[in-house]
């Protein structure tokens, strides 16, 4: 007996893909302008047809990966009812049967820029950054769909007070003022407030505010299309660049606590000499489950106070300097990505950093000594 669904829940989505949907089991059917729902780093395009759900799944790369059905009908104007029902089917079907054509991008979305700053007394205990707000919305406002700035009073008025924790002691991180605002736990935060607030396929820029102390940071001409090239050379959701020292190169060993690499990091050799990334500099985010599962495990991490906070907890590497608080949580979980091979992580991410801090002066790394120790997994 076929079971018929009856739609209580009917959420329309944004969509990354539509494609054409067809096949031997389609009723000798072809559907075109089949939405895609993006999972895991990968996306369903689902029908119903004869009373089945049918679906047809492709990769990363828009290579078919399967086709699966189950035996009723799904509420397919809802993204998350589209996601059980590829989880719940278990039969597989041939490409044959299932099959796709036609995929093109939507390349509609919002571009939206995000950022913190501190007031100082009498609303938080941090440097007062206030006049930088101006500067940053007067030079960014004709380069996005939205500008979204938080600050420690508007985190405690969302009841998120434990972001921006005050810590008696800045201890192994040399930047006092941080220990004032939650030593930088807001950041994967906000940056997650916002994309709860976007579509998926929507790109959001998370970038410091602190631009009279660094003017490099003032400059948004072209941002979208320096995004866009980025994102598609890395072939990932989710960018962050490497901290450009050349000819020194910065390792993690040298701004973790030993505890955060023993701990998130499995005390994995790889872990202590991953590179050291700059996520306050030009962090990109495409809205995907793979970018929000990374700020999700980034927030988790920086909710840890024992490797948020500035305290040493055990001996620290010879050649440890000081503490990144919220950024060396940051790059201990790309590194674990990247050793685990999760949600193909490209290897040798992210490739890419910026000479002198400014991101009109690209620079490729080529030097992957580090990853010597993924050759012996």
């Amino acid at each position: 007996m076929v079971k018929k669904m009856v739609y209580t829940n009917s959420n329309p989505y944004n969509s990354l893909y539509t494609a054409t949907i067809y096949g031997n089991w389609i009723s000798n059917k072809i559907i075109k302008n089949v939405k895609s729902v993006d999972y895991n780093g990968i996306h369903i395009f689902c029908i119903n047809n004869d009373n089945y759900t049918k679906m047809v799944v492709i990769d990363i790369d828009k290579k078919w990966l399967c086709g699966k059905y189950l035996k009723y009908e799904t509420n397919i104007l809802c993204r998350q009812s589209i996601i059980n029902a590829y989880l719940e089917a278990k039969d597989l079907v041939s490409k044959d049967n299932y099959n796709i054509k036609e995929i093109v991008e939507n390349t509609s979305y919002n571009f939206n820029l995000v950022s913190f700053y501190s007031e100082g007394y009498p609303n938080d205990n941090g440097l007062s950054l206030s006049e930088n707000k101006d500067i940053l919305i007067s030079n960014a406002i004709n380069h996005f769909n939205k500008i979204s700035i938080y600050t420690p009073k508007i985190l405690r008025e969302l009841n998120l007070g434990a972001y921006v924790k005050e810590h008696t002691n800045s201890g192994l991180v040399t930047n006092k003022g941080m220990s004032k605002i939650g030593f930088c736990a807001w950041k994967p935060k906000i940056i997650l407030l916002e994309l709860e607030k976007m579509n998926y396929g929507d790109i959001l820029i998370y970038r410091d505010c602190n631009i009279i102390k660094y003017p490099v940071l003032a400059n948004y001409d072209n941002i979208k299309n320096i995004a866009e090239y980025i994102l598609d050379t890395i072939n990932f959701d989710f960018f962050v660049p490497r901290e450009y020292t050349l000819p020194e190169q910065l390792h993690l060993k040298q701004y973790t606590k030993t505890n955060v690499i023993r701990e998130l990091g499995e005390d994995h050799p790889f872990n202590y000499d991953f590179p050291m990334l700059f996520c306050g500099l030009f962090t990109i985010i495409k809205k995907s489950t793979i970018s929000i599962n990374l700020l999700k495990e980034w927030e988790m991490g920086c909710l840890n106070d024992n490797w948020i906070n500035g305290e040493k907890y055990g001996d620290l590497y010879t050649g440890f300097r000081w503490s990144c608080p919220e950024q060396s949580i940051l790059c201990q979980i790309i590194a674990n990505w990247i050793r685990k091979n999760k949600y193909n992580i490209p290897k040798k991410f992210p490739l890419i950093g910026f000479k002198d801090r400014d991101i009109y002066k690209i620079f490729f790394y080529n030097d992957d000594s580090h990853y010597s120790y993924l050759n012996k997994l």
